[in-house]
């Protein structure tokens, strides 16, 4: 049922903050099957609270008759218009609009956010998607120290908070070196995600590594971005193949076989060649693919003069 999200009340828990009176009450479907008769029967209407010990709605939004919630029934949630209005704008990629969505609706529903699958919880992960996003680690920080994982209903959205508090916790505070031990353990080298988490994975891997030294681990962690999750991130597919281009720009080959490309020491076969080769075809996956039209750092147009001779 399209719009709809199945709630697992067993694990709420006790809130006190209302509700901000200019978004509607989240709109309910409760679902109840008469153990006589095998008959199922509905009720719409609005919820106002819920925790372990009561679950309390009403028929209409203006009602003052609050109802409590029935035995033996299953409870589904309408997609509040703000989180949609809020996931249009994120589909769009206008990140800072749309975290001013999925913080209002956060504030609104917060006397619901104990639930499982909540609008709340659901749109306070999309504000921290909008911080991960533009790579504000700070903000991304603040908004995690009050977030409830434990109301998330999705498997995937549980380990994007997972690849939050360990992997971009560890950009934030740029502890490289713990952050390099961890990404190496198999653990997460060889744990099952989709193509967009391990693509974070690698690009966070690529900062890690370059910080504590490891230019060249780095290149190999960046390029597994771009592998990774080719055209959905550009967040990161962009930023990654820019630090590609500038390890390989500060690689003492390179520039050694720049100085001998046109002499008779010139060596086809040599490292820094090789590298020149990376990055040219780089440059044109940039053009063709990643850069969306952006305009390279003239800076990286000198490999375009040292083509391979062969």
């Amino acid at each position: 049922m399209k719009g709809l999200i199945q709630l697992i009340m067993g694990s709420a828990l006790s809130i006190n903050v209302v509700c901000a009176e200019h978004i509607r009450k989240p709109m309910i479907l409760v679902s109840k099957k008469d153990q006589k008769n095998g008959q199922v029967q509905a009720f719409k209407g609005f919820i106002r609270a819920a925790d372990q010990r009561r679950f309390e709605w009403q028929e209409r939004y203006r009602s003052l008759s609050i109802r409590e919630k029935i035995k033996n029934c299953d409870v589904y949630l309408f997609q509040p218009p703000v989180v949609e209005e809020g996931l249009s704008l994120f589909k769009e990629r206008k990140y800072v609009d749309a975290a001013r969505k999925f913080r209002a609706a956060g504030a609104a529903f917060r006397k619901i956010r104990r639930m499982r699958g909540n609008p709340a919880t659901l749109a306070s992960f999309y504000e921290m998607e909008c911080a991960r996003k533009v790579m504000d680690w700070e903000q991304l920080g603040s908004l995690m120290r009050e977030f409830l994982p434990d109301s998330l209903l999705r498997e995937d959205h549980q380990l994007q908070y997972e690849v939050n508090r360990v992997v971009w916790n560890g950009v934030r505070e740029k502890n490289w070196k713990g952050l390099s031990g961890v990404l190496q353990r198999e653990e997460w080298l060889e744990r099952k995600m989709s193509g967009g988490l391990r693509a974070q994975v690698s690009f966070a891997h690529g900062l890690a590594l370059e910080g504590v030294g490891q230019p060249i681990e780095a290149l190999t962690a960046y390029n597994k971005v771009l592998v990774s999750d080719f055209a959905a991130s550009e967040e990161l597919t962009k930023p990654a193949l820019l630090h590609c281009l500038r390890i390989l720009m500060d690689q003492e080959e390179v520039k050694t076989a720049m100085k001998l490309y046109a002499t008779e020491d010139h060596d086809e076969n040599s490292l820094g060649m090789s590298y020149i080769r990376e990055a040219i075809g780089l440059i044109s996956l940039w053009e063709q693919f990643v850069g969306g039209g952006d305009e390279l750092p003239k800076k990286y147009e000198k490999f375009r003069r040292f083509p391979s001779k062969e």
